[in-house]
C-alpha cells in the first residue's frame, strides 16, 4: 500500500490516469483500505487458509532460483558445489513443508506460472 501511495498521487494524475482527487493522500488511503476490506469479505479471506499456499510459493520460487544459480555456476566452472548444497536445503525444506498439502503446491505453482487463477486458494480450510 505504501508503494501505491507514493506512485499514484505523484505520477498518475499528471498523465491523466487518475482523477485529481487522487493527488490527496488521505482520501486515497481510505479508498485502498475500502478495496482491501471488500476483497477480504468477498473472497472470505483467511490468513491461515492462504498462508500455507503463500509460504509454498515462496519456497518454490527460492528453490528454483537456487537451482538456476547452481546451474549457472556449474556452467562457468566455478565453485558450484556450495550452491548445490543450498539448493538441496531449499528443495528439502520445500518437500518437508509441502508433504501432504498438494493443494498448497498446486496453488503456489499456479501463482508463479501466472497461467491460471487458483480459486481453491481462496477457500477456507476446514479445521
Amino acid at each position: 500500500m505504501v508503494g501505491l501511495l507514493n506512485i499514484v498521487p505523484r505520477y498518475l494524475p499528471r498523465y491523466g490516469m487518475a482523477p485529481e482527487w487522487a493527488r490527496a493522500t488521505r482520501p486515497l488511503v481510505l479508498v485502498y483500505i475500502g478495496i482491501a476490506f471488500a476483497v477480504a469479505l468477498i473472497f472470505r479471506a483467511d490468513v491461515d487458509a492462504q498462508g500455507g499456499a503463500y509460504a509454498t510459493g515462496v519456497l518454490v520460487l527460492m528453490s528454483s532460483a537456487a537451482i538456476a544459480v547452481t546451474l549457472a555456476m556449474h556452467k562457468k566452472r566455478q565453485n558450484w558445489q556450495v550452491f548445490l548444497i543450498i539448493s538441496a536445503v531449499f528443495a528439502y525444506t520445500n518437500f518437508a513443508h509441502s508433504r501432504g498439502k498438494s493443494r498448497w503446491l498446486s496453488c503456489a505453482t499456479n501463482r508463479i506460472a501466472r497461467r491460471t487463477k487458483c480459486h481453491s486458494c481462496f477457500s477456507v480450510v476446514p479445521a
